[in-house]
């Protein structure tokens, strides 16, 4: 770099430019103008919020891997303030007691909804009175003194269910004044309609979880089953 035309004796002082540099620092090969020589470059992951960052790279090779929402890079949640190995923003409240009629099994925190044969309902019928679930988990109550499960005889099929609910009645045929219920977990009334001779209810668009079944016509006692809606793949 400090060659002299005019000198006619080398005295040692010649300097020379570093390996892939030019005598004023620059690179001889820079592809990319980062200012750093082609031959020097490092590819790796050059994002320093991923999991698998590189310090020494200076060529980002799209080998950036990410934790998942909710969770860092060793798979432990930003927020578990139950400490249960479920992300605060993914735990679901519900009843998680498999033994409780109102069990779902979706629920990851116990929110004291559950339910339990024996416990006080209301099964709808302003008719009725001493309402309680029974060992099966139908809300019933008592018309005249007698248990509304021996007056309507009556059986829903699938459950869990995906799209179409089945009911069948025992011993009898139906008439076009029963009516039909749709209760939530908690009691409220989600839906009412007459079934007018049909035995098939379209429940596809009810969300994963545990709902009710509640029969009432003039002719007949109040009865409630319980069913669980499956979500899809």
């Amino acid at each position: 770099c400090n060659y002299n035309a005019d000198a006619t004796d080398d005295d040692g002082s010649c300097e020379y430019a570093e390996a892939y540099y030019d005598c004023e620092g620059n690179c001889l090969n820079d592809a990319d103008e980062d200012g750093i020589c082609d031959e020097l470059e490092v590819e790796g992951c050059t994002d320093v919020t991923a999991c698998n960052y590189n310090a020494d790279a200076t060529d980002d090779d799209g080998s950036c891997e990410y934790a998942e929402a909710y969770y860092d890079c060793e798979g432990n949640c930003l927020n578990d303030a139950d400490e249960d190995g479920i992300c605060d923003e993914l735990e679901v409240e519900g009843c998680t007691d498999v033994t409780a009629c109102t069990y779902d099994e979706l629920a990851t925190d116990d929110d004291g909804s559950c339910v339990y044969p024996g416990d006080p309902c209301d099964d709808g019928d302003d008719t009725t009175i001493n309402d309680v679930y029974t060992a099966d988990c139908d809300c019933v109550g008592e018309v005249d003194g007698l248990d509304e499960a021996t007056v309507l005889t009556w059986t829903l099929y699938p459950s869990p269910v995906r799209d179409v609910l089945t009911v069948r009645l025992e011993g009898g045929a139906w008439d076009n004044d029963v009516e039909v219920m749709v209760l939530g977990a908690t009691g409220q009334v989600l839906r009412s309609e007459r079934l007018a001779g049909r035995t098939q209810l379209d429940v596809s668009d009810l969300a994963s979880g545990i709902y009710f079944l509640t029969l009432r016509s003039p002719a007949m006692a109040t009865s409630t089953r319980r069913f669980v809606v499956a979500g899809g793949e």
